[in-house]
């Protein structure tokens, strides 16, 4: 089964950024990540996780991407 979880930037302060994701743009998770450690925390679950890790995956994408220097707007995770 493919996962694809969508993933936006929402809001940009100067020590945190929040992103939306979701498999679907009726429904959505949010996750906050600390631009000075990387680490990332859950705000708001996805509906309809069901156990298939939204938030893990929209996590270590951003984290990924945050280590490299990168804050994107938009990205996605597929597999």
């Amino acid at each position: 089964m493919a996962i694809y979880i969508s993933i936006k930037r929402i809001t940009d302060e100067s020590d945190f950024a929040d992103y939306s994701f979701s498999n679907s743009e009726n429904r959505m998770g949010r996750l906050r990540l600390d631009k000075k450690t990387g680490e990332t925390k859950l705000i708001e679950a996805h509906p309809f996780d069901n156990g298939e890790g939204f938030y893990q995956r929209a996590a270590y994408k951003i984290k990924k991407q945050w280590e490299i220097g990168e804050l994107p707007k938009e990205t996605c995770w597929a597999s």
